[in-house]
């Protein structure tokens, strides 16, 4: 699947000269812009193996258009120049919504775990 995420969220700081520790939490609409299977399949003959893959594209019974996810994480700052710092930020997302709900028998929540990793600029 292919989507674009909105996110909105909070994120606090710890005070410190130059180093600091950060909090983050929010929550994200998705809307899902691509749908696509990959099927990989591995075909044996006596000449050995032979891969394949095929692409499907297809409208899913139900796969949700939209989803709306939980975010977390806690991460480190440090200051390198006046409004420049860098920042280290595992973070987690996990669904609150299934992507994937076929008549209530089979629901599936993606979860994400992420290393956010980056150079930031304070107004």
């Amino acid at each position: 699947l292919k989507y674009l995420g909105v996110p909105i969220a909070l994120r606090y700081r710890t005070a410190g000269n130059k180093f600091h520790f950060s909090a983050r939490a929010g929550i994200s609409t998705n809307f899902i812009l691509q749908k696509e299977v990959t099927i990989k399949a591995a075909q044996v003959n006596r000449t050995g193996v032979h891969h394949r893959r095929t692409i499907v594209e297809k409208q899913f019974e139900g796969l949700k258009n939209t989803t709306f996810d939980f975010m977390f994480g806690i991460g480190a700052d440090y200051d390198i120049y006046k409004n420049w710092g860098i920042y280290f930020e595992p973070a987690v997302t996990h669904s609150l919504s299934p992507v994937y709900n076929l008549n209530g028998k089979i629901k599936t929540y993606p979860v994400v775990a992420s290393l956010n990793v980056g150079l930031s600029y304070k107004f």
